[in-house]
């Protein structure tokens, strides 16, 4: 499902749900745009079908709109480290979640990655200092392999 709104030439895109077939990009119109923002909080899934369509319709960005994704989740980031073209050169990531695991409780906390804070353009990852359960209290793990979750951010 797609959400958008448009304020001062900026369109901003809340997609949620999943990203497939029924996503409808092409009901989509930048047309005037002055920048865009994708904010994929609320996205569940993706599957291959919505990865093709997807890549489709940034083929029909202009290159020369600003462009930025936001709030991008596990599945998201997944198919950016994937999939060349999920995340084109010109595309910048402003922040994408990395999931925490509490050895105490189990519980998988996503915690949000800020671009200038947590990382940079340059691929340069400054990790928070403690990351702490909101059941437990306890300090918690990142529960990815870093290597290749934040592949994506080294890709010019």
């Amino acid at each position: 499902m797609l959400n958008v709104t448009n304020k001062d030439g900026i369109v901003n895109v809340q997609v949620s749900g999943l990203i497939n077939e029924d996503i409808h990009l092409n009901k989509l119109s930048l047309n005037g745009a002055k920048g865009v923002v994708f904010d994929f909080a609320n996205v569940d899934a993706i599957n291959s079908i919505g990865v093709k369509m997807w890549i489709g319709y940034l083929g029909e960005i202009p290159q020369n709109v600003p462009t930025k994704y936001v709030n991008c989740p596990r599945v998201f980031v997944d198919q950016m480290n994937m999939v060349m073209g999920f995340k084109p050169k010109h595309i910048a990531v402003d922040s994408f979640f990395v999931p925490y695991y509490c050895d105490e409780c189990s519980k998988v906390q996503p915690t949000l990655y800020n671009n200038g804070k947590e990382f940079d353009t340059s691929g340069k990852i400054n990790h928070p200092q403690k990351v702490e359960c909101p059941k437990c209290k306890v300090p918690m793990q990142m529960d990815v392999m870093e290597a290749k979750y934040f592949m994506f951010l080294k890709r010019k």
